[in-house]
C-alpha cells in the first residue's frame, strides 16, 4: 500500500514537472506549445494541451523569432496558429477556450495575424499564377495556403473576433460572402 502511494506521488510529481516544462518560456520568448503549433501537427498540440499547456501563455520577447515565425510580444498560442494559417489547430484552440479577442502588446488580435498572413499569401499566390517558370504543384500549394487562411478568418469571425489594428478585407465582411476558390491556372 505504501509502495503504491509513493508510486502515485512520484507520477504526480513527474506530471507537475512536465506541465512546468511545457509552459516554461525559452530564450526565444516562446515555449514547447508554440513549437508544437509551429510544427502544424495537431496531434502534438493536443498532446501538450492534455499534459497542461496553457492557452493564455504569452510570448515575452519583442521582435524575436521562434523558428522562422516572428511574434509580437504578448502573442498567445492562438495568435501563432492564426499567423501560420492552421485551421485544425485554430479550431482546436478555440474549442478549448482560447480568447479570440486577445491582443498582443501592440494591440494585434489573432484575426489581425490571420489577415496579415492571408494578404501575404494571396499576393504570393497571384505572383505564382503569373510566373513564367512556376510549377503547377507550387501554384496549387499556394492556393491551398490562401484557402487555409480563409478558413481561419471565417472560424474567428464565427466566434465574434474583431480586428484590432487592421481593416477587415472586403471579401470577409458580413454583407459580402467570400469569393469561391480560384481554379489553378493551367
Amino acid at each position: 500500500m505504501a509502495k503504491e502511494f509513493f508510486k502515485r506521488a512520484n507520477e504526480e510529481q513527474k506530471a507537475r514537472q512536465r506541465r512546468i516544462a511545457i509552459n516554461q518560456i525559452n530564450r526565444q520568448g516562446t515555449n514547447m506549445f508554440f513549437q508544437a503549433i509551429e510544427s502544424g501537427k495537431i496531434d502534438d498540440v493536443e498532446k501538450l494541451y492534455d499534459e497542461g499547456a496553457k492557452l493564455d501563455i504569452r510570448t515575452t520577447s519583442r521582435g524575436m523569432f521562434s523558428g522562422n515565425v516572428p511574434y509580437g510580444t504578448g502573442a498567445t498560442p492562438l495568435h501563432a496558429a492564426c499567423l501560420l494559417g492552421s485551421p485544425d489547430i485554430v479550431a482546436f484552440l478555440i474549442a478549448r477556450g482560447a480568447d479570440v479577442r486577445a491582443k498582443d502588446d501592440e494591440g494585434h488580435t489573432p484575426l489581425d495575424y490571420a489577415i496579415l498572413s492571408h494578404t501575404y499569401y494571396e499576393q504570393d499566390y497571384e505572383r505564382k499564377q503569373t510566373g513564367r517558370f512556376t510549377f503547377q504543384s507550387t501554384v496549387e500549394r499556394a492556393q491551398a495556403k490562401v484557402e487555409d487562411y480563409e478558413k481561419v478568418i471565417q472560424q474567428l469571425q464565427k466566434r465574434g473576433a474583431k480586428p484590432g489594428m487592421f481593416a477587415m478585407p472586403d471579401k470577409f465582411k458580413a454583407d459580402k460572402p467570400p469569393a469561391p476558390p480560384r481554379p489553378p491556372s493551367l
